[in-house]
């Protein structure tokens, strides 16, 4: 979901500024988006779009070719709904969709929340109008525009006035966990991550379950077996597929365990929840990697190579936190700064300048 929340974000705020708006997400059929965009009643159109695979030459001929099916169906549907504008927020579905905009002279302007923008918005950079981004190491990669730093757009749900509302100990009790307990909070994005899973339940028999607890979004494929391993660890524990309210997961944290892409680590800033990062070892040129990075330099999180990844390690730095008050709020405080929730603000009135300087 990191292409996709953003996304989301933008048009919410763009809801905001004009409930009239018409809105329509283009995207793969069957995924994420697809789903997302559905919840939050924006129309959504289905193209052909597929990623294109590192090596396979047949498969990266068939993703080709799809590609090139979905610019066809962008400029279809483009044609028919007639936008002031096109957005791209990276991944790639949006591709065909901005290739298309800037075919049909629709303004474009693209946004990258990675420390190393995907191949997509690169490419997309080269024909877009406006290049947001959320790091100002990514500036670099676009060197063909002059990319603006607003940070990453996160959903309403995460702008201070709505936290405000929600106590920590209010939280823990809503998800059925002890009020008084230190909460590790376990999140491998929104399919979860089978390493991180493992590393949780080998972490146990080295954690204390009378001053621990633990929430856990698992994804799928793990849920029983993590769910059951917590059980007869003796841990209160909440633990999910899924979690649809993920704020109230997020406020009920003491620490997080988790990926480190670019939405995730927006949503940590934005909550101040101390992380202890373990980039997904197969993203595009490491960007999860480098994300986690640029926070670790900055004494914002702590990072954990996935390959390096144990449960006696992850409970020794668990360990360290829950007994370390001042430590854990000196990296709360540092990954706070990282925190810009006015970026879809920035990025509608970045939209509203191109829109109306075009007319």
């Amino acid at each position: 979901g990191g292409h996709v929340f953003p996304a989301v974000a933008i048009a919410e705020e763009l809801k905001r500024r004009d409930p009239h708006l018409q809105l329509m997400y283009l995207g793969k059929s069957g995924s994420i988006e697809e789903k997302i965009a559905a919840q939050r009643a924006i129309p959504f159109r289905p193209i052909q779009v597929e990623g294109l695979p590192k090596e396979n030459v047949l498969k990266k001929i068939r993703a080709l070719l799809k590609v090139g099916i979905g610019f066809i169906q962008s400029i279809a549907i483009l044609t028919r709904f007639r936008p002031q504008a096109v957005i791209g927020t990276g991944g790639y579905a949006s591709l065909p969709p901005v290739l298309a905009a800037n075919l049909l002279h629709i303004p474009t302007l693209i946004h990258e929340q990675n420390c190393v923008p995907g191949k997509a918005n690169r490419i997309c950079s080269r024909v877009a109008d406006v290049v947001t981004v959320h790091f100002n190491k990514s500036r670099e990669y676009f060197p063909v525009k002059d990319a603006l730093v607003v940070g990453n757009p996160i959903r309403s749900d995460f702008l201070p006035q709505r936290l405000e509302g929600v106590e920590q100990m209010e939280a823990k009790r809503e998800l059925g966990l002890n009020p008084d307990k230190f909460t590790v909070f376990l999140l491998g994005g929104s399919r979860g991550a089978h390493s991180l899973n493992v590393a949780i339940v080998d972490a146990l028999q080295h954690l204390d379950a009378q001053k621990i607890q633990l929430v856990c979004m698992t994804g799928t494929d793990d849920f029983r077996w993590v769910r059951d391993s917590c059980e007869r660890a003796g841990f209160t524990a909440a633990v999910f597929p899924f979690i649809d309210d993920i704020v109230l997961a997020y406020c009920a944290a003491d620490v997080a365990v988790s990926r480190a892409g670019a939405s995730t680590l927006a949503e940590l800033a934005a909550v101040g929840i101390p992380a202890i990062l373990v980039p997904y070892p197969h993203a595009t040129d490491q960007h999860q990697e480098r994300n986690a990075r640029a926070l670790v330099e900055a004494g914002a999180a702590f990072m954990m190579l996935n390959g390096e990844l144990r449960g006696d390690l992850l409970a020794e730095k668990l360990l360290m936190l829950s007994s370390d008050p001042a430590h854990l709020e000196s990296v709360r405080a540092a990954i706070r700064r990282f925190s810009m929730p006015d970026a879809a603000e920035r990025v509608v009135n970045l939209l509203f300048e191109l829109v109306f300087q075009e007319q």
